[in-house]
């Protein structure tokens, strides 16, 4: 039994939200979205950062419980995030992440490749485990394993 193999589609971005609110600072806002403005911006997961003068900076994120081979469409859609925090939030996008649960990079050159373009930054089935790790360990301290 594995979380990766086990979490459904739809858990994944409150299992990822909560542990990104462990491991970022408190002052960082970490939300879900709606499937109704996600469609806006194309995120599941925003986090809002604080700047030192009213200024908001936003990282997007766009999940997807895919395996084997993905395709371009999470890019787009994660790329609607480009305009959409400037011109609706007033709001600075500083990056964007795809996050595949399941596939693995070595299966999805070609998306890897268009993503470097797109400028979106992906984590992969064995990067998401890392990150979980992470989470772990920024909730019951240093006594978590690596995967």
């Amino acid at each position: 039994m594995s979380l990766n193999n086990d979490t459904q589609a739809s858990e994944w971005e409150y299992i990822l939200s909560e542990g990104f609110k462990r491991m970022l600072p408190d002052s960082y806002n970490i939300e879900t979205t709606s499937n109704k403005t996600e469609n806006n911006h194309g995120a599941d997961i925003i986090i809002r950062i604080p700047g030192i003068v009213n200024d908001t900076y936003v990282i997007a994120i766009q999940v997807k419980d895919y395996d084997k081979n993905v395709g371009k469409d999470p890019v787009d859609q994660i790329c609607k995030a480009n305009d959409y925090f400037l011109k609706e939030e007033d709001a600075m996008l500083i990056d964007k992440y795809l996050i595949i649960t399941k596939a693995e990079a070595e299966l999805n050159e070609d998306l890897v490749n268009y993503a470097k373009e797109k400028g979106v930054k992906i984590l992969f089935a064995k990067d998401v485990k890392k990150l979980l790790s992470q989470m772990a360990r920024a909730f019951i301290g240093d006594g978590v394993a690596d995967y």
